[in-house]
């Protein structure tokens, strides 16, 4: 007796763990600080709201975050680095969270240290998870920074954000995870200086040892990455 197998119809099971989504990049150009956004967070329901600013200062140091607001409240400021030319560019960039249950438009503000050029943060939902905290988080400076020690759990998802310095930046790339935006920014004066991205993997192993890589045309840059179970 033969057995007929239909083509196509099994294929490999989707990711198993927390469902990340991407929502958008929110930018502005105005020097006022903090910076606000309204962002729309899908369905009520339990869920974590992600954060991950970027700044550029024409100056020859960066600003750092003080603190990120997520619906009327502080986050949990995971990690943040920096780096400079030492002449007149500077970036930072870190991860920020909290979890809501809200839904549809909450309000974002992003407190940085002093008035800089410009502002971004990328902003995600993370639902299906077993703990609302962080299992690690890592950054990394320098040219084409690599995070090689990131903690992640079975069934675990990372998310990583990454901004670079010097004109004319070219496109950055991401390693470790699946890149969901990238932009050139402009500052108040209209001059280019700082590319930024963000991007998420899902349905990781555990292991110690997981890399992130940000890469561009650019001689510094800035990664952060943290995971979620």
């Amino acid at each position: 007796m033969s057995m007929m197998v239909q083509s196509g119809r099994f294929g490999p099971p989707p990711p198993t763990g927390p469902t990340v989504t991407f929502i958008g990049t929110f930018t502005d150009k105005l020097t006022p600080d903090p910076h606000t956004a309204t962002v729309n967070v899908g369905a009520a329901g339990t869920k974590l709201v992600v954060i991950c600013p970027h700044s550029l200062r024409n100056a020859g140091a960066q600003r750092t975050i003080v603190s990120v607001s997520i619906d009327g409240t502080n986050g949990t400021l995971a990690g943040q680095n920096g780096i400079n030319d030492g002449v007149n560019e500077g970036t930072q960039t870190g991860i920020a969270y909290r979890e809501i249950s809200t839904g549809g438009n909450i309000t974002v503000v992003v407190d940085w240290s002093a008035v800089h050029s410009f502002a971004a943060f990328d902003a995600y939902t993370i639902t299906g998870y077993v703990s609302n905290t962080h299992d690690d988080v890592k950054t990394a400076t320098g040219n084409n920074p690599t995070i090689s020690t990131l903690t992640t759990a079975a069934d675990s998802c990372v998310i990583a954000s990454a901004s670079g310095v010097e004109p004319a930046t070219g496109a950055l790339t991401l390693s470790g995870v699946s890149l969901d935006h990238e932009q050139q920014c402009d500052s108040a004066n209209g001059i280019v200086h700082m590319r930024e991205g963000c991007g998420h993997v899902s349905g990781l192993s555990a292991t110690s040892t997981y890399n992130v890589q940000a890469t561009s045309a650019a001689g510094f840059e800035v990664v952060a990455a943290i995971s979620f179970h």
